[in-house]
């Protein structure tokens, strides 16, 4: 009795080449979901603007989406996402300069003094503390310097052991343009951003002439 064998044959489709478009609006969409759901026309009048200001177009446009208040909160771990930010800050429970504000898009400048109103300190300092505590935090937190890791009291505890077995990545990274005191919470911008890190790799090409355009 012979043996059929038996030959499957396999189509293979030819790759579909991404065009431009594709590529921009990827960009976009990264970029809006990195600062909080922001819309086109914002990004793009902001990238406008930009190109005004000394320096390459893509360092000032990220420095200035940076500089957002809803941003530095999240930056500094008094939120744990932007929307969080917006929302404490719509509701009137952040100060500048001793000054309410009441816009996730205010734009910080070097020496302004971010706070928490006094009736919501209390509460806002927990959430901060049970973030700080969260396992995740912890795991991050722990591919930094020691000197940040003392600034946040009552936190970082018998976790020295463990450093080793996460690794040299850094998951977590302490803003240098942000002087941050936990205890009182309040937070100084400095400067302007030098480095920003990010999860992903961000294609600065096509976000270029995806808001340009």
């Amino acid at each position: 009795m012979q043996k059929c064998n038996t030959v499957k044959l396999q189509i293979y489709k030819k790759k579909k080449k991404r065009s431009q478009f594709a590529y921009q609006l990827k960009a976009k969409q990264l970029i809006s979901t990195l600062y909080g759901n922001l819309n086109t026309q914002y990004f793009k009048t902001l990238y406008k603007k930009c190109k005004s200001l000394k320096g390459k177009n893509s360092i000032n446009f990220f420095s200035t989406l940076e500089k957002r208040l809803d941003c530095i909160l999240y930056r500094a771990c008094f939120v744990t996402s932007l929307q969080e930010a917006k929302q404490l800050i719509s509701h009137k429970k952040i100060c500048i300069n001793n000054n309410i504000i009441s816009k996730p898009g205010y734009v910080v400048e070097p020496g302004d003094i971010i706070s928490v109103v006094s009736n919501a300190s209390k509460s806002q300092a927990q959430t901060i503390t049970n973030f700080l505590k969260a396992d995740p935090t912890q795991q991050a937190m722990h591919s930094v310097s020691t000197r940040f890791s003392r600034k946040i009291p009552n936190i970082i505890t018998k976790q020295q052991n463990r450093t080793k077995e996460l690794g040299t990545k850094k998951l977590f990274y302490k803003p240098l343009h942000l002087e941050i005191n936990y205890h009182i919470l309040h937070i100084v911008y400095l400067f302007a951003p030098q480095q920003l890190y990010f999860p992903v790799q961000l294609p600065l090409q096509n976000i270029s002439r995806a808001f340009q355009s």
